[in-house]
């Protein structure tokens, strides 16, 4: 009786929820009681929150490997629903682990000095390919942590951040390429600018049933021209891991392309995403891992709901704030208490995801890879009403990102004035772990200004949100703005020039070299993006 009612609800449930599908934001809540998915013709297994495509798994009955004495372990990660054990096989010598029905069950199993490894697959079973480490092999570890909102401005909040970076290795001169996550995101997996990964829409179909797709919904994915940050470590042997509590991070976009461990974690604190990578470290210790590890506790209380942690570092100043019902009443004189109110909240939160951090470093101290680049930035920063003067989607206070890099054989004192966006993240690191060869297989709009004496005379974000495309250059001492319509992309609908404080400038005061060169630079920025070509009348 209860399966029934079970299986009642959840059709009930999913009949309610395919009117959502339409959003991409709301992938997880609509596939929440699926285990099979099906994205662009390709079918996924979702188990708790952890996504897996079927390209992943073994197809064969039988696996069968030979170890010549050269292996330290391998790891199986499996579903099993015939039975509760793993039967494999050593050397002909036979083996059981029991195995937890309804979850992915993770293996690590001893292979030294053995010369042969055997296992059979029921075919209700559901094995991805072993994963295995051999006995000499040099462990690295490429970590990159983002933290939500993390502006430039906000990383005085950062004590134990800066400690363990060092201020040589802090970038104050760091920019997003986007204002939101979603594309900043795409930047950084393909070190491509919005306009060429295209992975920037915030209203998509994900499937084309009823073909639901207008102009502005023709791309909803990372392009797939480009390699990902995850496709290129995984060539290179890394074991891979995506973590991210947000709901636009999701196989919808393409962002588990090159992902060995691709979990959403819903609702999970910083604490808990610290968790994550610290399980996958131990689990692969003897391997390389690359992982990316989203922070979203600087966006509100990760569980709806304000925890002790969550307070527990606030201050003891005195307030006097107004009703709840005037809070509520945005007129000019109640937006600044309103802003006040939220930075107070927001501040809080800083200081809670860098106290956490603090432990986390500690424990980090004591891997002892042989090699390791660590980085910790925002994918934009946090607007203010009180501090942001432009009040623009694009501005200095949004795209100028804290920015931490600490590298095991590289020191960035002479570099961290230097202009550095995070398309440049990932040509930077293929320099720095591949090698040339490989590099130029790759098409990049970023280049390695970390590794190399390569310098940006600039930096660019883009916006393209509802009907407007914008366009912003950092240049000298002058800040960009320029917008237009998206149906009229030849058509420039307004441009204004800004001092470094945010000050409007008049164009007649702006020095003719820096006037021409702007326009120059977004003139020749058009000519290679194919954005504008397919999106103009």
């Amino acid at each position: 009786m209860i399966e029934i009612l079970n299986k009642i609800y959840f059709s009930i449930y999913k009949f309610i929820s395919f009117f959502k599908k339409r959003s991409q934001k709301l992938f997880y809540d609509y596939e929440k009681y699926n285990e099979i998915i099906y994205i662009n013709k390709l079918k996924y297994f979702n188990f708790h929150g952890q996504f897996f495509s079927e390209k992943k798994l073994i197809k064969n009955s039988n696996f069968s490997k030979k170890l010549k004495k050269k292996y330290k372990n391998v790891i199986i990660i499996i579903n099993k629903k015939s039975s509760d054990f793993f039967h494999y096989f050593l050397d002909k010598k036979s083996f059981k682990r029991y195995a937890l029905k309804n979850s992915l069950n993770f293996f690590k199993i001893n292979l030294e000095g053995k010369k042969e490894f055997k296992f059979k697959i029921h075919k209700s079973d559901l094995v991805l390919k072993p994963i295995f480490s051999e006995l000499k092999s040099k462990r690295k570890l490429v970590l990159i942590l983002i933290v939500d909102g993390l502006g430039n401005d906000l990383t005085y909040l950062m004590s134990n951040t800066n400690n363990f970076f060092g201020l040589n290795n802090k970038f104050t001169n760091a920019w997003s390429n986007a204002e939101w996550t979603l594309p900043s995101v795409g930047n950084l997996l393909s070190g491509m600018y919005t306009s060429n990964h295209q992975c920037w829409n915030n209203q998509s179909s994900y499937t084309s049933r009823f073909n639901l797709q207008n102009k502005l919904e023709n791309q909803v994915n990372l392009n797939e021209v480009n390699t990902t940050m995850f496709e290129s470590f995984k060539k290179l042997g890394f074991i891979t891991g995506f973590y991210s509590p947000y709901i636009r991070m999701n196989p919808t976009y393409g962002h588990d392309r090159g992902v060995d461990i691709f979990k959403y974690c819903k609702e999970n604190s910083v604490d808990e995403i610290l968790d994550c990578i610290n399980s996958q470290i131990d689990l692969f210790n003897n391997h390389s891992n690359f992982i990316i590890a989203h922070i979203f506790d600087s966006k509100g209380p990760t569980k709806k709901y304000l925890r002790l942690a969550e307070q527990s570092l606030s201050n003891d100043e005195n307030y006097n704030y107004q009703s709840k019902n005037e809070l509520q009443n945005l007129n000019l004189k109640n937006l600044s208490i309103r802003d006040e109110s939220q930075s107070l909240l927001s501040e809080n939160l800083f200081r809670y995801i860098d106290n956490r951090l603090g432990l986390f470093f500690k424990t980090l101290n004591t891997k002892n890879y042989d090699d390791y680049s660590i980085f910790l930035f925002g994918d934009h920063g946090t607007r203010r009403e009180k501090q942001n003067k432009t009040n623009k989607v694009l501005s200095s206070m949004q795209n100028n990102i804290g920015f931490y890099v600490k590298d095991n054989k590289f020191n960035f004192n002479t570099k961290k004035d230097n202009i550095m966006q995070m398309i440049d993240i990932f040509p930077s690191l293929s320099c720095r772990y591949s090698n040339h060869k490989s590099n130029k297989k790759i098409k990049f709009d970023g280049k390695n200004v970390l590794y190399s004496a390569n310098k940006s005379e600039f930096s660019i974000a883009e916006s393209i949100w509802g009907n407007h495309y914008s366009f912003f250059i950092k240049i000298k001492n002058y800040f960009t703005l320029i917008t237009h319509n998206f149906d009229n992309l030849k058509k420039i609908k307004e441009i204004n020039f800004y001092d470094l404080k945010e000050n409007k400038v008049d164009d007649k005061k702006i020095p003719k070299k820096i006037f021409k060169k702007v326009h120059s630079i977004f003139k020749n920025f058009k000519k290679t993006k194919n954005f504008f070509k397919h999106n103009q009348n």
